[in-house]
C-alpha cells in the first residue's frame, strides 16, 4: 500500500526494482529502506512531527512481524539550535 500525503511527493517509477543489486540493511537485518526528502520550502520539524505521529497508525496496517522504526532524523540538531535562538 502506497499513500500520499499533502506534505509528501511520491515520484512516479518504473514497474519493477530499479536497480535489483541494492540491499537495504537495517542493524544487520534485511530492510526496506525509505527516505524521506522535504519540499522547497517545506518546515522540516513539522514534516517529520507528523511522520513519527503517523508511523503507529501505519504500523497497524502491517502484518505483525514487520516493524517499522526510524533509523536516522536529522532533525533534533535543528530542533536545538530552533531552541537555543529563542532564548
Amino acid at each position: 500500500m502506497v499513500r500520499q500525503f499533502a506534505w509528501a511527493t511520491l515520484p512516479k517509477s518504473p514497474k519493477g526494482p530499479q536497480d535489483t543489486r541494492t540491499l537495504g540493511l537495517f542493524n544487520g537485518t534485511p530492510a526496506v529502506v525509505v527516505l524521506l526528502r522535504r519540499k522547497p520550502n517545506a518546515n522540516v520539524i513539522e514534516t517529520v512531527d507528523q511522520v513519527h505521529a503517523l508511523i503507529p497508525q501505519l504500523q497497524l496496517e502491517l502484518p505483525p512481524d514487520i516493524h517499522m522504526q526510524i533509523a536516522t532524523d536529522s532533525t533534533n540538531s535543528i530542533s536545538c539550535l530552533v531552541t537555543r535562538n529563542r532564548n
